[in-house]
């Protein structure tokens, strides 16, 4: 067993569980800022920038956290959280 890769692994997964909160609250800011039907990959980059100026090592943990907002902004649609307009 490399110790290191796990080391390494268990670091990303407590920084990325460190970071949902904000990474939600950011998620729920934009939607509330830009309440638009069919701008998701913008809010996506936009949340991706905030939180690039908050913390460096965002790059590496990205892609987990994606994933983590694609869940989310899911759910937040099936449940009623985000609103969608009539049109959409």
């Amino acid at each position: 067993m490399n110790f290191g890769k796990v080391a390494k692994a268990m670091e990303t997964g407590l920084a990325v569980l460190q970071l949902v909160p904000a990474v939600i609250d950011v998620v729920k800011k934009a939607e509330e800022v830009l309440p638009l039907p069919g701008m998701g990959k913008e809010k996506l980059a936009l949340v991706k920038d905030i939180m690039s100026e908050a913390y460096d090592g965002l790059n590496e943990i990205w892609p987990k956290l994606e994933q983590i907002i694609a869940r989310f902004v899911e759910f937040a649609n099936k449940v009623g959280i985000f609103k969608k307009s009539a049109s959409a």
